[in-house]
């Protein structure tokens, strides 16, 4: 009789937006929910300052993007910040973002700083990347598959040293792309030889890298964001370091007011997103990112939604500003879709040589020794492959 009589209560211990009791919430330890029935238990917390205003906060947000003159890169990034947590309201909608962002640039260009600053979310996140090309790949991909809402940030995808190592890193930047690039998890078997339950990613992927991998196919993918030393400001960017509840507190007002407004974004994705894609596939050709710069185009609307709510800015300047963010957004998708298509032939006949390798269409011979012309297109010597080009 008395378990009868006990209220009802909610213990949510993950992370994301989701609908508890009726009601949109981005799930962490500082959210709060009308009613008093939900106790929050994720063991992550959104911190803020308090002596900052909602106003304050989003105007500082919006200025990260002066670190650098190059917009067409620093929107992107920062919108990538606000569609992770976002992830669990578009894929409502059934329009899932299904795209990794590649940061390119070269040792000293600042781009893991920058990225660490922006993308640092819970106040319990590590200060460093939550993975790298140097786990393994099953580390890897259990970081990208507990994102929950934050950006994973997968740091130094670079040139390889050795062939076997540049094989390796191709290998897990491919797993990453399969597993946030088309949402599909690794399939497994469980102890009864039955299939487990798959966990596919419900974050956003950030990678950063000196070089550029992946077959074409891969890389449309991506959206490929292309930075050089010298492009980010290192003093405005200190600014964002030594205090990070700049953006912080900018993300937990952000989050709140998009859980109390769950359901109307939702309608809003649902009914604008094919109108911004038929506007994007006036000038990309891929369907791939014909669909990234909706969605971040959709996530910028939300964004100026917010901005204006809140009394951050006015609806005529919001309307001026979201005409340059959309051919900034095109600008970017543009020079991503370029990149993907201007791989060396050389390259790609290589890449295309190798898969073939790969699935047994060619065979190799694994030395000279027992190299037969009649069966074999070459042999291989410790790294190298010897082919007969006249077969």
């Amino acid at each position: 009789k008395q378990l009868y009589a006990l209220p009802e209560r909610h213990y949510v211990k993950v992370c994301g937006f989701m609908k508890i009791a009726g009601v949109w919430a981005f799930s962490h330890n500082g959210a709060e929910i009308p009613g008093g029935n939900v106790v929050f238990q994720t063991e992550y917390t959104i911190p803020r300052d308090p002596n900052l205003t909602k106003q304050g906060a989003f105007r500082a947000a919006m200025e990260f993007l002066l670190i650098s003159a190059k917009l067409a890169v620093m929107l992107p990034l920062l919108l990538v910040a606000h569609l992770s947590p976002l992830f669990n309201l578009f894929a409502e909608t059934g329009y899932i973002p299904r795209f990794v962002t590649f940061l390119m640039g070269r040792t000293g260009s600042l781009k893991t700083s920058m990225a660490l600053v922006l993308y640092r979310l819970f106040a319990e996140q590590p200060a460093s990347p939550e993975a790298s090309f140097k786990d393994t790949e099953t580390a890897i991909e259990i970081a990208v598959g507990q994102g929950h809402g934050k950006v994973v940030l997968l740091d130094d995808y670079r040139p390889p040293v050795t062939a076997a190592d540049g094989k390796n890193n191709l290998a897990k930047l491919e797993s990453v792309i399969r597993a946030a690039g088309d949402r599909v998890a690794k399939s497994r078997s469980n102890p009864e030889l039955g299939k487990a339950k798959e966990f596919p990613p419900t974050s956003c992927v950030v990678v950063t890298g000196e070089d550029l991998g992946g077959t074409q196919s891969s890389q449309l993918r991506m959206l490929i964001l292309s930075i050089s030393k010298g492009d980010i400001d290192g003093k405005k960017l200190k600014r964002y370091q030594d205090n990070p509840l700049l953006l912080t507190t900018h993300m937990f007002y952000f989050l709140k007011w998009a859980g109390e407004n769950g359901d109307a974004i939702i309608t809003f994705i649902r009914d604008n997103f094919e109108a911004e894609r038929n506007f994007y596939a006036g000038s990309l050709r891929e369907g791939r990112v014909i669909d990234t710069a909706a969605t971040l185009m959709l996530t910028a609307q939300i964004l100026h939604a917010y901005g204006t709510a809140i009394g951050a800015m006015d609806a005529g300047s919001s309307v001026q500003l979201l005409a340059d963010w959309r051919y900034a957004i095109l600008q970017a998708c543009i020079d991503s879709e370029g990149t993907s298509k201007a791989q060396n032939p050389v390259c790609m006949y290589l890449q295309a040589l190798f898969d073939m390798i790969d699935r047994k269409e060619i065979e190799i011979a694994s030395d000279i020794k027992s190299y037969e012309a009649s069966k074999h297109l070459g042999y291989r010597s410790g790294d190298d492959l010897w082919l007969w080009g006249k077969q």
